[in-house]
């Protein structure tokens, strides 16, 4: 053999040839290999999931309670979505104790959600957020939903009892992103879009969660050092997508900031590192630098959260590092570093779960508590084809008076009213009390008309309390026919307009004549959308209360919930209206001053608003100016409210 080769020509060996044919050779190979390897990949992946999770997220499901397979499959959709965000957004949820991952995973998995139809750029990307969020609501009263993700926040709701008296502020944001871009004249206002994004559902609760783990309290000052860490996160994550949010149309950033470096959109678009970019992105990372040094105290006042927080900070260091040296372009999650951010994130996540496991299993979520189903409606609600002819507009108001402008998102959610003073009216003009109550049914039409202009979703009436049965019998009598007769859809002319009738009370005692025509328009009626008009007839706040307790405490006792899965969200499904939102404005009319038994647990938060006005004197433009006033209020739910914080931070 060695002859032969010794012997052999290799100046006329075909060299070219045997070169093609030896690649075509590796080439085959490689591509069998990779084939053979993903197909192999897919299958073996498909069985994974099918047959069990990784047995380390198994056991963080398990540690938190959740036991469900639809269950764990909305949240792991919700661990996918935050995985895509980035690094950073996940290794929030990695540094925390494991009880706690589930619930991060919902809340920044709805909010990715809502930001990806948010930035679609589709013209219908408003009427999807709407869409969503009338979802959202139902899910949230009945306590699930057919929807993954939303399945998981409801889960998360409930069990965490995570606040969800502000999720509208937050709704209303991802709306107006939708529907028109935002531009930030100043840092206050950059400030205050992200706190409405990042604080209403989950932020503060999360901090209280894991206070609690650690047996600490959380204070002012780490309150503010949670806000400015969550500002420097959204300036990095700005940075991060200037290329992206310029092909939009706008950029993340106050223009004021972008005007003095000389940095406009057409620049942003190229993804040029022009000298004016390369300044503005220095000025930005030294403010976030600023910002995470401010945050850092935190670590310092409570050593059990000091791993995990300051590995968050040296991860958001790395990042801004990045930015600094390379081009700011969308994702930022390939380039220099990569090691590095793995090395921080793997040893802060070693530290952090030896602190964990050092304190003990202190913060244990219900374990095996079942979320009973919402008890049954009072009226069930069988929604009926919509009509081919649309609603009528409202009747314009005889004075030729037209809704304020420039509320924008200041315009109430829910408006409840007291209407007081038929009895006066009438007495003031000699009539009988009865005639007073037949003059305040115009007033009411009026200001349902009112509230369909100003675009105020729910209105709710207190028609007849609990305690009116101690009236006169001639004047409860015609209270009850008025009722009769407005709840009538054949004859009440409101219900020809897009409003959508509820009912709210007890039925014991109320004549049949009236529950017939409430059942039927809450039927007829039920495929509205521009105004959900509540009538609570024979209602009490406190017996609304009584019987949801009563109605709670049976299932405890039934093994049907367990005590420790007792929350606001989970007791609130068990009021006569579990969809009802709380109260954004309660007017009273009539010139007294206290809430008579009305909404008490739906108005927990709600802005008061007393008129002298007398009810039947009322019309559309009392209603009107009370919500003007409503607009011009700053509303803290227990919090120091943006302005106030914001004075804070600035001489921080």
């Amino acid at each position: 053999m060695q002859s032969a080769v010794v012997a052999a020509d290799t100046r006329h060996l075909p060299w070219a040839h045997l070169g093609l044919a030896l690649l075509w050779a590796l080439t085959t190979a490689a591509v069998g290999t990779a084939a053979f390897t993903l197909h192999t990949r897919c299958r073996l992946g498909a069985l994974h999931r099918t047959w069990r999770l990784p047995p380390l997220r198994h056991r963080v499901y398990r540690r938190a309670g959740v036991n469900d397979p639809e269950l764990r499959a909305g949240y792991e959709t919700c661990r996918r979505l935050v995985r895509r965000s980035g690094q950073t957004d996940y290794a929030v949820t990695q540094l925390v104790p494991a009880p706690l991952r589930p619930l991060l995973w919902a809340m920044y998995g709805h909010g990715r959600v809502l930001d990806d139809l948010s930035d679609s750029g589709r013209a219908d990307a408003a009427e999807r957020i709407d869409a969503w969020v009338r979802a959202m609501e139902e899910d949230l009263a009945r306590g699930t939903s057919t929807d993954p993700v939303r399945r998981a926040l409801t889960h998360a709701v409930t069990t965490w009892d995570l606040p969800t008296g502000q999720l509208p502020a937050s709704f209303a944001t991802y709306r107006r992103d939708a529907a028109e871009r935002p531009g930030f004249t100043s840092w206050e206002q950059w400030h205050a879009y992200w706190h409405a994004l990042s604080f209403p559902v989950g932020v503060t609760r999360l901090a209280t969660l894991l206070g609690e783990a650690t047996g600490t309290r959380l204070g002012p000052r780490d309150a503010e050092a949670l806000r400015r860490w969550t500002d420097a996160f959204n300036l990095v994550d700005a940075l991060r997508d200037l290329r992206q949010d310029a092909h939009l149309g706008r950029v993340a950033l106050p223009l004021p900031v972008l005007a003095a470096h000389g940095v406009t959109l057409a620049d942003l678009r190229t993804g040029r590192r022009t000298p004016q970019l390369h300044a503005l992105v220095r000025e930005l990372a030294v403010t976030a630098h600023g910002w995470l040094d401010d945050a850092d105290g935190l670590a310092d006042r409570h050593p059990a959260l000091a791993a995990s927080w300051r590995t968050l900070i040296r991860l958001q260091r790395l990042q801004l590092r990045a930015l600094e040296r390379g081009r700011p372009r969308s994702g930022g999650r390939r380039g220099t570093g990569r090691l590095r951010r793995a090395l921080v994130l793997h040893t802060g996540r070693l530290h952090a779960a030896l602190n964990w496991r050092r304190l003990g299993p202190v913060l244990t979520p219900p374990q095996g508590a079942r979320v009973p189903a919402p008890p049954p409606p009072l009226t069930p609600v069988v929604p009926r084809p919509r009509p081919a002819e649309p609603p009528l507009p409202p009747r314009p108001h005889a004075g030729g008076a037209r809704p304020p402008a420039g509320l924008g998102d200041r315009v109430p959610r829910h408006v409840a009213i007291i209407m007081d003073g038929n009895g006066r009216w009438a007495a003031e003009r000699g009539l009988p009390r009865p005639r007073g109550h037949a003059a305040g049914q115009s007033a009411l039409r009026d200001v349902v008309y009112g509230a369909l202009e100003l675009g105020i979703p729910h209105l709710t009436l207190y028609g007849l309390s609990t305690e009116n049965w101690k009236r006169p019998a001639a004047e409860v009598e015609e209270i009850l026919r008025l009722l009769g007769e407005g709840a009538n859809a054949d004859r009440e002319e409101v219900f020809a307009r897009d409003v959508r009738l509820w009912w709210s009370g007890l039925p014991e005692g109320l004549p049949a004549g009236l529950l017939d025509a409430l059942e039927s328009t809450v039927r007829r009626t039920a495929h509205r959308r521009g105004l959900t008009l509540t009538l609570c007839v024979n209602y009490g706040g406190r017996a609304e209360i009584t019987a949801a307790a009563r109605k709670l405490a049976g299932d405890v006792a039934g093994g049907g919930v367990h005590p420790s899965a007792v929350t606001a969200p989970l007791f609130a499904r068990y009021l006569h209206r579990p969809a009802l939102p709380d109260v954004d404005l309660l007017i009273r009319t009539g010139g007294d001053h206290r809430l008579s038994n009305f909404l008490p647990w739906q108005a927990a938060y709600a802005e008061l608003v007393f008129l002298d006005t007398l009810w039947p004197d009322l019309d559309r433009t009392g209603l009107w100016r009370a919500v003007e006033t409503y607009a011009r209020r700053e509303r803290r739910f227990g919090g120091l409210g943006e302005a106030v914080a914001q004075g804070r931070m600035e001489s921080t």
